[in-house]
């Protein structure tokens, strides 16, 4: 085995063992039947990377690619599914879901009915991956937006403190 075939099975074992983080939430609202204060984004968003990813490995055919992304879209579409049928909320998840996978559509049309060089499909299918990826990284820490404000003003309280602090009283 070459060093290339090992990082290869390296790549694929931990990628794969990082789709698997998903799998604490899953439980637990398979357990509950209900999905609680667990948010959809990271489940939607795995499942549109992985699918992305598999796209571009199909375009490579690029086996490493193609295996990880498999596997990971299997995952994230029982992510998907078992949040959607458990879901107190279903249409703001399914027109989530929607809107994202119409998003996906017409990615997918446009990169094959509108660009005609197969190296720019490749590059910006390439990009686009990147772009989904980046977003399903970030996607876990939108549960923090509704903090910003609160963060914002402790911090400015904080640098004010030490900007004016308190002057002593004879």
């Amino acid at each position: 085995m070459d060093a290339v075939s090992i990082l290869s099975l390296a790549c694929i074992t931990v990628t794969i063992i990082s789709f698997t983080a998903g799998m604490p939430d899953f439980i637990i609202i398979l357990k509950r039947k209900h999905t609680g204060s667990t948010p959809f984004l990271p489940f939607l968003m795995g499942f549109i990377t992985n699918i992305g990813c598999l796209l571009y490995g199909m375009l490579k055919w690029d086996f490493t690619i193609l295996v990880v992304n498999s596997v990971g879209s299997v995952l994230h579409v029982f992510y998907v599914l078992v949040y959607l049928s458990y879901s107190s909320n279903k249409s703001t998840s399914l027109r989530q879901f929607t809107i994202a996978t119409l998003l996906m559509v017409g990615l997918y049309l446009y990169l094959a009915h509108v660009v005609v060089d197969p190296r720019r499909v490749e590059s910006l299918l390439g990009l686009a991956t990147c772009v989904l990826i980046l977003f399903a990284n970030v996607s876990p820490m939108a549960e923090l937006i509704p903090s910003l404000p609160g963060v914002c003003s402790s911090l400015l309280q904080f640098y004010l403190l030490f900007k004016y602090p308190a002057k002593k009283v004879d």
